[in-house]
């Protein structure tokens, strides 16, 4: 809600900010399944291990489910080139 309301505000001031609704669809799908991935496996781990360990575990599949899934949706993202 708040990503909504910020964006109107700033296409209402500054104009159009350039973002498509089918690729920002496309955003919040990735970064929904990598955040649903990343707390399901973050349940499994071990509750006594210190947030630091949990977090070295969860972080890397939540980016990598988020690369995987931009990639699989045909998203580019800013430092990668495809070849």
């Amino acid at each position: 809600m708040e990503f909504a309301l910020l964006r109107h505000s700033f296409n209402r001031r500054i104009g159009w900010t350039g973002i498509p609704p089918s690729h920002l669809a496309r955003l919040w799908a990735a970064a929904l399944l990598a955040g649903a991935s990343g707390f399901g496996l973050k349940s499994i781990v071990p509750s006594h291990w210190t947030p630091l360990a949990r977090g070295a575990i969860v972080l890397p599949v939540y980016g990598a489910v988020f690369m995987l899934m931009a990639f699989a949706l045909g998203l580019r993202l800013a430092g990668f080139r495809r070849r």
